[in-house]
């Protein structure tokens, strides 16, 4: 992991956006941890939290539209196969599946906020043929929001970024659904005062 962090202090947001490409490839890298230590950056370097926001947002759509495509190409049997090889667990597979089937299209905006179903929802979604306007619409939407949220959040944290990623793991969406509202809060009072 520090390998990966100290890519993103020497190369900024080329760093943030292959980064974030790749864990969109390969779940098992935490984006919680990149993009609260990105956060952290633009507290003590000259990288805004704007560009973090940005070049983590093209790096999650470049990632699920790469997953889309391969969904296109795959049937089920191999879907399965293919993840077994990349360590996921079969609850994780189904699980991602039932939400593709119970929510539709949506389901691609809602998984964002989960993590490993943040990546895996852009294969079923393929699979389905889902239409690339609105899948490409909902990834950004929901890629954006988590992003911002965890970057920012780093932002205020500072040195204590590490904490961002445990508190994701322990609550999850929860955090999203409230935590969303305070971030804003604290933007609006910290322009107020500016």
């Amino acid at each position: 992991m520090s390998t990966l962090l100290s890519m993103i202090e020497t190369s900024g947001y080329f760093a943030v956006f292959l980064l974030i490409t790749i864990e969109n490839l390969f779940p098992p890298i935490p984006s919680e941890i990149l993009l609260s230590f990105a956060g952290f950056l633009t507290t003590k370097t000259e990288l805004s939290v704007f560009g973090m926001i940005l070049s983590s947002t093209l790096g999650s759509v470049v990632g699920a539209v790469l997953l889309y495509v391969l969904g296109r190409f795959l049937d089920p049997l191999r879907f399965e196969k293919l993840l077994n090889k990349f360590h996921f667990k079969k609850e994780e597979v189904q699980k991602t599946k039932e939400w593709f089937k119970n929510k539709g299209s949506l389901s691609v905006l809602f998984c964002r906020f989960i993590p490993v179903l943040r990546s895996l929802i852009s294969i079923p979604a393929g699979m389905s043929q889902m239409k690339i306007l609105p899948f490409l619409v909902y990834t950004a939407f929901g890629s954006l929001i988590w992003n911002t949220a965890l970057i920012y959040a780093g932002s205020i944290l500072g040195e204590h970024y590490e904490k961002i990623s445990y508190m994701v793991k322990e609550y999850g969406i929860f955090l999203f659904v409230i935590g969303i509202p305070v971030i804003l809060l604290i933007y609006y009072k910290k322009r107020k005062r500016s």
